[in-house]
């Protein structure tokens, strides 16, 4: 510092930090001198104006991030927190009448330029999409507002919508400068508004002329958002047995939020689902129940989870055809603030759309070897789907087991909710048992979510063979 007395330097990189930038206490003049290349050495110029060096980016925040430092009374900077997650539905209201975006800054060196014309501390730019429309709000702010803790904050804050009062994705961008041009890290927050309309589900319909039981089965499903559909769902239906339901529910992915982080690709968005099709992996001939108690839901029924003994009772109309699905019927549309529509009417089969029909497979060589067939409790995490036989079984009899909510109070359809694990084999000498295990649905689940608002709701173990489904009692 002072007269070019310091050591000689090739880049800016080799200053140290000052206070200030007049020599009072500390700062920099720069002399330069020239030589070719025999060594001859020009004089050094004489000393430059004294400058000062900022290396450090300013230090920055949301706006009334701080207890400090408050937000506006009126406003608050929720979206700032988690980005990515903040979903604004229609149960939440209009929170964009009170968020607000605004950044505040502190600089340890240099500061801030206020200047209006030389251009502001503060950048933030708003984006705002809907399908492949791209909508930006952009501007410099100045940083003038004082703080209790000497930190500044942009002038002017931006509403929550700036503007475009419409659903969609949005992104907010904000950085910070200081004087000597070091700037922040950019904030970029992501996030979602749907809280105008649900959507709507019209109908559904079938893909093909003829369905065969225990194959795959595609169908067509109709609908609209006013943002993007993210899951589809419908049931297909079953006669009705027991008070139990008779319908089995698909829930089928046709988007996904936040498919467009980036904030200016929204090229996934999935605004209408007009004959998008799905398909059923396996569709079932059957649906039949294991007994809840004497001569209930069959005529021949003894004692709880075990099966009619005359099991031509299983056949409630008399044949192995009146146990055929009797139809579609469209359950939901969830759009991506998780909000829900309506039904639609069911989509009756007849009886030309099915090339065959399915046996009752719970009895082997005229003898049942199911001799109870249930769902317990494993603690209070977990259940365990058990088949009981006599000791002479070698093999699972089920090809796979189901775990479903019976949401009667909701729905009215049994819910798939996962699978059961690898069925494993024990004896105690008496009874032969195949047993397998199963994670309670979590809380933000499907099944979670629909067990905690209807405390009637009840999980069934289905076990699948072939094409029929049998299905246990309930429990909470």
């Amino acid at each position: 510092p002072g007269s070019c007395s310091g050591a000689d330097v090739t880049t800016g990189d080799d200053l140290a930090e000052t206070i200030a930038s007049d020599g009072t206490p500390d700062g920099y003049q720069i002399c330069a001198s020239g030589a070719d290349l025999l060594g001859n050495v020009g004089l050094a110029s004489g000393p430059s104006n004294w400058f000062g060096v900022d290396k450090v980016a300013p230090l920055s925040r949301f706006h009334g991030t701080t207890a400090a430092t408050p937000a506006i009374v009126g406003t608050s900077p929720t979206v700032a927190i988690t980005p990515n997650t903040t979903i604004y539905d229609i149960a939440a209201g209009m929170p964009y009448l009170t968020d607000v975006w605004g950044l505040e800054g502190l600089d340890l060196r240099s500061g801030f330029n206020q200047n209006a014309v030389a251009g502001f501390p503060a950048g933030q730019t708003m984006t705002h999409q809907t399908g492949l429309l791209n909508l930006t709000a952009a501007g410099p702010s100045a940083m003038s507002m004082i703080l209790s803790d000497n930190y500044v904050r942009t002038a002017a804050e931006w509403a929550f919508h700036d503007g475009f009062a419409t659903p969609g994705y949005y992104s907010y961008t904000g950085i910070v400068t200081d004087r000597a041009g070091n700037s922040t890290t950019p904030y970029v927050r992501n996030w979602l508004t749907d809280d105008v309309t649900p959507p709507s589900i019209t109908f559904a319909t079938f893909a093909a002329t003829f369905y065969a039981p225990g194959t795959p089965a595609d169908f067509v499903i109709f609908g609209a958002d006013d943002l993007e559909v993210i899951v589809a769902s419908f049931t297909v239906d079953y006669p009705v047995v027991t008070a139990a339901s008779g319908s089995l529910q698909y829930d089928f992915t046709v988007g996904a939020r936040w498919d467009g982080l980036n904030p200016y690709d929204a090229t996934a968005f999935s605004t209408a689902i007009t004959g998008v099709s799905v398909q059923v992996p396996n569709l079932i001939g059957r649906m039949d129940f294991t007994c809840s108690g004497a001569a209930v839901p069959y005529p021949s029924c003894a004692v709880a989870n075990a099966l009619p003994v005359t099991l031509t009772d299983f056949n409630a109309g008399g044949t192995d055809a009146s146990r055929l699905p009797v139809g579609v019927t469209p359950i939901s549309f969830e759009d991506a603030g998780g909000n829900l529509s309506g039904g639609a009417a069911q989509i009756p089969f007849n009886v030309l759309q099915f090339s065959d029909s399915t046996a009752a497979p719970w009895d082997w060589a005229g003898v049942p070897d199911i001799d109870f067939w249930q769902i317990k409790p494993n603690g209070a995490t977990a259940f365990f789907a058990e088949h009981t036989a006599s000791t002479s079984i070698e093999d699972p009899f089920f090809d796979s087991i189901m775990l479903v909510l019976d949401d009667t109070a909701g729905t009215g359809s049994m819910i798939i909710c996962g699978n059961f694990g690898v069925q494993t084999l024990s004896d105690n000498g008496i009874n032969r048992f195949w047993t397998a295990g199963a994670g309670r649905p979590g809380a933000l689940t499907q099944c979670g979510m629909a067990q905690t608002a209807n405390p009637l709701a009840t999980y069934h173990a289905v076990g699948v063979s072939g094409d029929a489904i049998l299905v246990s009692n309930g429990i909470l």
